[in-house]
């Protein structure tokens, strides 16, 4: 019997286990995404890249207006109107050259009656002196569209700036992430070593109480870790929206292994006759200036006479003929006294002066700004490299140490301070790194930078 049972209770749990839900399938590994293929995405998708375009489009399309505004106008009017309107009506069936003696009897000029009239006219009007106002329109124009042209050059490079910034930042805080994870885990093997009442306990209290307290620093740098990694590829995200739902940021040696590597492929030095010229930005406000400069001429314009040429042809039509006319001449056309410009163009002039002292104000500051990053970025750079072999070095005298402790040639209190040591040269590692990653992409705001990947329709962004 008691055999039987037993048979039972096996069967029972086989089947069991027979039927329990099984889950065959692993957790998928994150897809690498390299920042150019990230880049491609964010330029794809971005709203400041259509409007700029457009915006382009509609300057463009301005200044195409104001060239032909100089152009001969040709109009035409044509009416077929009934009147019984006396003056209408004489000059009507005076345009139709059919005028009769009759018609110039009191009663038949007080009281027409109603008549029917047809009438078409085709003019032409043809300034060709405007004091000017012309050419500055062209000219002025030109330089709103180079300014618009400088402007969407530099939407652009804000783009690529901030997707750097993100990209780059997701590397450091996912290398950080798994350098904090080694150090968790050589803790924690440690802390599982000691063992309550046990006298000759390898840790002693102290030791465990400044494990736990070291864990604790590292959950919270981890904590923080995750929080801004997690932010960065959230807004990498929704800038590309096309991204794998578990991704990661190559740091394959195609993309470079440190953010030095990242900096040197993707935020090159630019060459020394880019740094001679102003960047995007101190380009634009540069042809701001000149397109204000460009506007005085037209409102000086607005005191000077204007002179044209002027035809109109015409056919008139009635009950009594078909006839027609024409007229050819000259106009001149000058304000002798008008408050309207009053001191416009000397406010152009000071207008214009004023946007001059913008835009070099503004480089100069950009200048010292790009001085200053470049010097902060070289200085950071031999920062990260010494940090880095001293982060090297660390590790091996975290792994010698640990041999030693476990030997008990060093206290667990000895121990602690190299992992305290090389929590502490993790944290200022990843510090320097996000102050060089900051500081490079200042310095290639104040010069003329050029992208150094190719746009998504296969052309080279220079």
């Amino acid at each position: 019997m008691k055999a039987v049972r037993t048979f039972l209770t096996v069967l029972c749990l086989s089947a069991s286990i027979a039927v329990w839900p099984v889950s065959t399938e692993a957790e998928p590994l994150p897809v690498e995404v390299s920042f150019p293929r990230l880049w491609d995405l964010v330029q794809k998708h971005a709203p400041s890249e259509q409007a700029g375009e457009l915006e382009l489009k509609a300057f463009q399309a301005e200044q195409e207006r104001a060239i032909r505004q100089g152009y001969p106008r040709l109009f035409l009017d044509a009416r077929a109107f009934s009147t019984n309107d006396s003056a209408l009506s004489f000059i009507s069936l005076l345009n139709q050259r059919e005028i009769q003696s009759s018609d110039f009897s009191p009663d038949f000029l007080n009281y027409p009656g109603h008549q029917f009239f047809q009438k078409a006219t085709l003019g032409l009007d043809w300034p060709f002196y405007d004091g000017g106002a012309k050419r500055s329109r062209i000219d002025s124009q030109a330089k709103e569209v180079l300014a618009k042209t400088f402007e969407k050059k530099n939407s652009r490079l804000q783009l690529y700036q901030e997707t750097a910034s993100l990209f780059g930042s997701a590397m450091i805080f996912e290398k950080q992430s798994d350098s904090l994870g080694k150090l968790s885990e050589t803790v924690n093997r440690n802390l599982e070593r000691y063992r309550i009442g046990v006298k000759s306990n390898p840790l002693g209290y102290s030791g465990l109480l400044g494990l736990k307290t070291l864990k604790n620093r590292i959950n919270e740098a981890l904590l923080e870790n995750d929080v801004h990694r997690a932010s960065a590829k959230s807004a990498l995200e929704e800038k590309a929206m096309e991204l794998p739902r578990s991704w990661s940021p190559r740091t394959t040696p195609g993309d470079g292994e440190s953010i030095a590597d990242f900096v040197r492929m993707f935020l090159p030095s630019s060459p020394d006759n880019a740094k001679a010229r102003r960047s995007a930005q101190s380009e634009k406000l540069q042809a701001e200036a000149e397109a204000a400069e460009k506007r005085i001429l037209g409102e000086k314009a607005a005191r000077l006479p204007r002179a044209g040429l002027f035809s109109e042809a015409s056919l008139a039509n009635g009950n009594r003929d078909l006839a027609s006319s024409y007229v050819l001449g000259l106009y001149l056309r000058w304000d002798i006294f008008s408050m309207e410009p009053y001191k416009k163009a000397e406010r152009a002039e000071l207008n214009s002066l004023a946007m001059k002292a913008r835009a070099e104000d503004f480089r100069l500051k950009e200048k010292i700004d790009t001085e200053n990053a470049k010097r902060s970025s070289e200085a950071l750079e031999k920062r990260i490299a010494l940090t880095t072999e001293s982060s090297r070095l660390l590790e091996e005298q975290t792994i010698t140490s640990q041999k030693l402790f476990s030997t008990g040639a060093i206290n667990m209190l000895q121990f602690l301070e190299v992992l305290n040591q090389n929590l502490e040269i993790t944290l200022n590692l990843n510090d320097a790194e996000i102050a060089y990653l900051n500081e490079n992409l200042i310095r290639i705001k104040g010069t003329d930078f050029e992208i150094p990947i190719a746009s998504a329709g296969g052309q080279s962004d220079q």
